[in-house]
């Protein structure tokens, strides 16, 4: 790749900045940094431009099947789908005594302190000023 981008066709740069975003969705995904050429990047990356290709011949008149919108649609989803998710992490904490009452049952613990209750808001004073 040029360090110079101006370098490259107007063609180039298109898939180069395709390329790029395709990176930058997928670490949103997984939060994982990719090479320009992974497989992921280029999958997503051709999927995004075949449906800007498709956005580009619907503004310039020509007609378009619906069928190929939606197999653009869902080849951009396909890529995203293909991504490793990240396991999710749940962490349980156990806590001495009680945190609240039970809203369903009014469940009762000796010893339970309840919070302060909030303070009263000041008086309205109402009036011509």
């Amino acid at each position: 790749m040029p360090a110079d981008r101006s370098a490259l066709s107007p063609e180039a740069q298109r898939v180069l900045d395709a390329r790029e975003a395709a990176i930058a969705e997928l670490r949103l995904i997984d939060g994982q940094d990719r090479p320009i050429n992974d497989h992921l990047v280029l999958r997503l990356a051709g999927a995004r431009l075949y449906a800007d290709n498709i956005n580009l011949r619907v503004i310039a008149g020509e007609p378009v099947s619906a069928t190929e919108v939606e197999t653009a649609q869902s080849m951009i989803e396909a890529a995203r789908d293909a991504v490793p998710k990240p396991p999710i992490k749940v962490e349980v904490a156990f806590v001495d005594g009680i945190v609240g009452i039970c809203p369903k049952c009014r469940a009762h613990i000796e010893g339970y302190v309840a919070p302060p209750k909030p303070k009263e808001p000041p008086p309205v004073i109402e009036g011509n000023f």
